[in-house]
């Protein structure tokens, strides 16, 4: 069940994540699109400046004169708009089948797979291309939201780029030709029983892909490395040296040096330094996208001076380690889009000092345990929230000091009450945001206007 010439498209949730990006493709390729939201927003405004009919708040009669009815992961089986499409027989399809059938137009398409650091990885691929000369047409994921209101066209010979993600459907779903996986960990076992049941769902998907021509894995993550015998098609891996050794990864970065505000890397393509990469973000995890980056874009044909060019200067994401402001000596960080178990240990370790951890949400079926230690050694104070606070506490809660809030906005106010000057309040919650939130960027942005309403308000730079 896709889509067929001339058919006309609604979107539930037009304004959602990906969502928008699809809608403004599907019109570039002919289709009549509208679509419906709960609220007008900048996403929203987009969309219908383009020529999409889009109406605030769900209805039956929105759907009338549609062919298909397109719907997202955020949108409720119950909606009023859904319901009624399937009392008139309509199509309904989820956002990844509406995805696969535009990447579906293009000659070209990357994507990228991995439990965290996917949107980064996008980004940096897609300014790496561009400043190679081959920009992209189409873009979903990362900052790829503003992005596509200028350049989401679909464009014979050009790439696109996009992400890709298990949680639903979209590594099924989407057929890229080439696609790189970052990493893997158990995430999303709301869908999947265990971490193994995801590995061979997505080798499915590269079986099952028959525009699959090239696969490119970190080497460095032992459960993505597992995949390589199981694919079949040309495997290019990196790694960090000499964790990976023994798999002779193609792009590899060695001399790895990490500091509080970057850490730099060197890169080597088969035997050759390519030369020294430095990034402005903390983390090892971050290095390790901008390897993704570079071995990807470098395989796709871009050299590696755009690629080290761009790494050297890419500032980071909303929602992903954002630093918000500087209130007493204590600093403020919003990582809405850490929202699984690997994602908040990495940024929790990538710091050095005190953390005052806001965590809790909608709980993915994962298993909390793994953070007990990195919590016991890092955080100083562990504030609760959400529907997932109580499995949390039970796993993790006497690790450190721990207390419950009922929003966002109190445990705000109540980290600031109890942090002193050195420490980090750091939003990353290590679930989804369904429970509480409309997603992930409505989590950070109302984190941040928490934070900004705090008084003695001093903004700065990311440390």
């Amino acid at each position: 069940m896709s889509l067929e010439a001339g058919d006309h498209v609604h979107f539930v949730g037009i304004g959602g994540i990906g969502m928008s990006a699809v809608a403004r493709a599907l019109m570039a390729l002919g289709h009549g699109v509208s679509g419906s939201d709960v609220h007008a927003s900048a996403l929203t405004a987009a969309v219908a400046a383009e020529g999409a009919r889009v109406f605030i708040g769900h209805r039956a009669e929105h759907v009338e004169g549609a062919d298909v009815v397109v719907t997202s992961s955020a949108v409720p089986q119950d909606n009023v708009e859904v319901l009624a499409a399937r009392r008139a027989g309509l199509r309904v399809l989820h956002r990844s089948e509406a995805l696969g059938y535009v990447v579906d137009r293009h000659d070209r398409c990357f994507g990228v797979l991995g439990t965290h650091g996917k949107g980064t990885v996008v980004t940096m691929i897609t300014r790496a291309l561009e400043h190679a000369g081959l920009r992209p047409s189409f873009v979903v994921g990362g900052l790829a939201l503003d992005y596509g209101r200028t350049n989401a066209r679909v464009v014979r010979g050009s790439p696109c780029v996009v992400e890709i993600d298990e949680s639903d459907g979209s590594h099924a779903n989407v057929r890229a030709g080439t696609m790189v996986l970052n990493n893997l960990e158990a995430d999303h076992l709301n869908f999947y029983g265990n971490l193994e049941e995801l590995r061979r769902s997505m080798v499915a998907a590269f079986r099952d892909n028959p525009r699959l021509r090239r696969v490119v894995v970190n080497a460095g993550s032992p459960t993505a490395r597992q995949i390589i015998p199981d694919v079949c098609a040309p495997v290019v891996t990196f790694g960090f040296v000499p964790e990976v050794a023994d798999s002779r990864p193609t792009y590899a970065a060695r001399a790895v040096v990490l500091g509080p505000s970057g850490g730099a890397f060197t890169l080597f393509e088969g035997g050759e330094a390519l030369g020294q990469v430095t990034i402005p973000l903390p983390g090892r995890h971050n290095l390790e996208n901008a390897l993704a980056a570079a071995a990807l874009s470098l395989s796709a044909g871009a050299d590696d001076a755009s690629v080290a060019s761009v790494l050297r200067e890419f500032p980071g994401l909303e929602h992903r380690l954002e630093f918000v402001r500087e209130r007493d000596g204590v600093t403020y960080i919003n990582d809405s889009k850490g929202t699984n178990v690997g994602a908040v240990i990495k940024s929790v370790e990538g710091f050095t000092r005190p953390v005052i951890l806001i965590a809790g949400g909608y709980d993915k079926g994962s298993d909390f345990s793994p953070l007990y230690d990195p919590f016991r050694q890092r955080v100083k104070l562990l504030v609760l929230i959400g529907k997932a606070a109580d499995k949390m506490a039970k796993a993790v809660g006497s690790a450190t000091e721990t207390v419950f809030a009922k929003t966002l906005q109190d445990a705000v106010r109540l980290s600031s009450e109890r942090a002193t000057q050195g420490d980090v309040v750091l939003l990353s919650p290590a679930c989804a945001s369904f429970d509480m939130f409309r997603d992930f960027e409505d989590r950070g942005r109302q984190f941040k206007e928490a934070v900004l309403a705090l008084p003695g308000c001093r903004l700065g730079k990311a440390f």
